[in-house]
């Protein structure tokens, strides 16, 4: 927990060390989103046989993908409400356990149902692995946290890149259930990042604030007051950005509610729910990561049923991985700079780039200008992975981070699963990828609209505020000068 103290007339708060175990955490990171997301763009390789195996059309795969991520969404949703029974560690073990029994399970599957409840699994534990890992970074990281998680994100998406031409090696080497093997290696090393989790509790930096001028007044007339003792270590809360306050009243809320009421609201926090569906902040990246993924699930079927060969879709899918890594990297050496921005306002361009580039992908014929488009939109993808937990973190107090990250997951697993299916059959109805891909680029026009308008009402609105501000006070110094005449 984070404190201010005040000693011997100096006050302090514990800060995030910024770096220090910090480090060893985003190793931690690293680990955890390699064996996450390493093989997510490679899903169509991997499966292709199982799928025809199992007789599953466009639209079973999207149901999967909606059953998964909601498994993902409602693990992560909770992820929060665990904490209070488990500490953070044990939660991650038990998290990796769940996740490497669906891994492992599925090379053996050899029917619909038991594939969907190894995946269920995998993405249970997947789930809770990833707001654990993404609380973490924003626990141990303030000034840095955009560096942090680029920085980890970078390496993963490394991986990425090199993963279909791993699959492409050993599905010809081993078949796809060897391959499943091979993952499933891979996926144990999550045990290895939950050994280095640590709470940030134990790593906090203990740093001087400054004194204003009225506070050194106020710290003069307590210690003139008779029996005062400033010297006593003082615990107060008045470190709004740490957000204590707000855990305060969260406490105090608690002890007032009862029974049925008070568990509700230990699951469900109704106004955080209401400030997060009404802001484009949090929407808008939850609406851009839901179409991102429904769309590279259906790319390689396309570029198959277009007579791509399996060293074109190769080729393709690790364009696009390129193009991720290179902005990942990007991010993580422009950080400071991207900042300044605004981190919204990156996102925007961000979309306006994933909007642009998939409409020139589904123009063309080409395949080397397919291609260019295919790494373009891999280049937009990187906001959409990286950006979010930043967003999310600039947007809600640090007290409720790991709650409103459970939200945005739980919102991107209803959209898969209400929504993707749904994309899915439009495919299946109309038999035509580019009419699915048309559907999913309109989600991006729809958020890229929205989210300007906010963002420059709410600039608008911050310049009127200013102008009537220095209105204001000149107004008070005419007055004032009025009044010495």
């Amino acid at each position: 927990m984070k404190e201010d103290y005040i000693v011997e007339n100096r006050r302090y708060k514990m800060v995030p060390p910024d770096g220090g175990w910090g480090y060893m955490i985003c190793v931690a990171a690293i680990i955890n989103f390699i064996t996450m997301t390493m093989f997510g763009g490679s899903f169509g390789m991997v499966f292709k046989e199982l799928l025809v195996e199992l007789n599953m059309g466009s639209t079973s795969v999207t149901l999967l993908s909606g059953i998964s991520l909601m498994c993902v969404a409602l693990s992560g949703y909770f992820t929060s409400a665990l904490l209070r029974l488990l500490s953070i560690r044990n939660l991650a073990f038990l998290a990796s356990i769940l996740m490497n029994i669906g891994v492992f399970c599925t090379i053996f599957v050899h029917s619909q149902f038991l594939f969907f409840l190894c995946q269920g699994l995998q993405s249970i534990g997947m789930g809770v692995l990833w707001n654990i890992t993404c609380t973490l970074l924003n626990d141990y990281f303030l000034k840095k946290r955009l560096m942090a998680m680029s920085f980890t994100q970078t390496i993963s998406a490394a991986g990425g890149m090199v993963a279909p031409l791993i699959v492409k090696w050993s599905l010809e080497a081993n078949g796809f259930r060897g391959t499943l093997f091979v993952i499933s290696a891979i996926s144990l090393h999550t045990f290895v990042a939950v050994a280095l989790i640590q709470p940030v509790t134990k790593h906090m930096v203990k740093v001087e604030i400054e004194k204003t001028t009225d506070e050194l007044k106020l710290l003069i007339n307590e210690k003139a007051k008779p029996g005062a003792n400033v010297a006593t270590p003082t615990i107060t809360l008045t470190d709004t950005e740490s957000g204590f306050e707000a855990k305060a009243d969260n406490c105090e809320k608690q002890e007032k509610n009862t029974g049925s009421k008070r568990v509700l609201d230990n699951f469900v926090d109704l106004p955080l729910l209401k400030k997060f569906l009404l802001s484009n902040a949090s929407m808008g990246p939850t609406f851009c990561l839901f179409a991102d993924l429904i769309f590279n699930l259906m790319l390689p079927q396309a570029l198959y049923s277009m007579n791509w060969s399996e060293d074109q879709v190769a080729k393709a899918l690790s364009l696009a991985s390129c193009g991720d890594l290179v902005t990942r990297i990007a991010f993580v050496f422009l950080s400071k700079w991207l900042t300044k921005i605004g981190n919204q306002e990156v996102c925007l361009i961000s979309v306006a780039l994933a909007f642009v580039s998939r409409l020139c992908m589904l123009w063309s014929e080409n395949t080397t200008v397919m291609m260019i488009f295919i790494t373009t939109i891999g280049v937009a993808r990187c906001s959409f992975n990286v950006l979010p937990p930043v967003i999310l973190a600039d947007t809600f107090s640090p007290a409720k981070f790991t709650s409103v990250l459970g939200i945005y997951m739980l919102m991107v697993g209803l959209m898969n699963l209400v929504l993707g299916p749904a994309i899915g059959a439009i495919r299946d109805t109309t038999n035509s990828y580019s009419t699915a891909f048309y559907v999913i680029t309109s989600c991006f026009a729809v958020v890229l609209l929205l989210w300007t308008i906010e963002l420059l009402y709410k600039k608008n609105k911050h310049k009127r505020i200013i102008q009537r501000e220095a209105a204001e006070k000149l107004k008070k110094m005419n007055s004032k000068n009025k009044g010495k005449k």
